[in-house]
């Protein structure tokens, strides 16, 4: 798989001797939303597109709980975190 290399500013072929030198100048997204538990909210001071979100990733975990919580779980969690994250982030700007 093809990686942004980001002191040639190029995109490098893993077929390449230039992958294997600029490898470990790869980097890694670090995501630090966490993805144990759902942030408490209240979600009636959310925005109906939120809630709507949150609805929906809230009914994918119930279906996925049929299938013994595959995982899939842990990033429903985290996109619910998100949403709530981005939520509240703009409503502390707004006041």
């Amino acid at each position: 798989m093809s990686y942004f290399c980001p002191k040639c500013k190029r995109t490098h072929r893993p077929s390449s001797a230039i992958y294997k030198k600029h490898l470990k100048r790869k980097k890694v997204k670090k995501n630090d939303v966490p993805s144990d538990k759902v942030f408490p909210c209240n979600l009636k001071h959310l925005s109906g597109i939120a809630q709507r979100q949150i609805d929906i990733y809230l009914w994918k975990i119930h279906l996925d709980r049929k299938h013994n919580y595959g995982k899939w779980r842990e990033a429903y969690i985290q996109q619910i975190n998100k949403v709530i994250l981005s939520e509240t982030q703009d409503s502390f700007l707004l006041k």
